[in-house]
């Protein structure tokens, strides 16, 4: 049986792939916070908060196919 923490790390997962297929933007955005600092191995080093972090992740919701 799974533990509460498992539970809920399950939760945070399944939400965040939904809104990824979905390319659901408001949705992905909303699981973090305002002042999230989001660090990076592609183009930009880092990302510091959710205005930032909507503007890369709708460029790459764009950039993804049908699959």
């Amino acid at each position: 049986m799974m533990s509460h923490a498992e539970n809920a790390a399950n939760r945070v997962l399944k939400a965040y792939a939904a809104a990824v297929f979905a390319k659901d933007l408001n949705a992905f955005v909303a699981m973090y916070a305002r002042d999230v600092h989001v660090f990076d191995a592609w183009n930009v080093r880092s990302y510091e908060g959710i205005d930032a972090w909507r503007a890369v992740t709708a460029e790459w919701f764009a950039s993804l196919g049908t699959e």
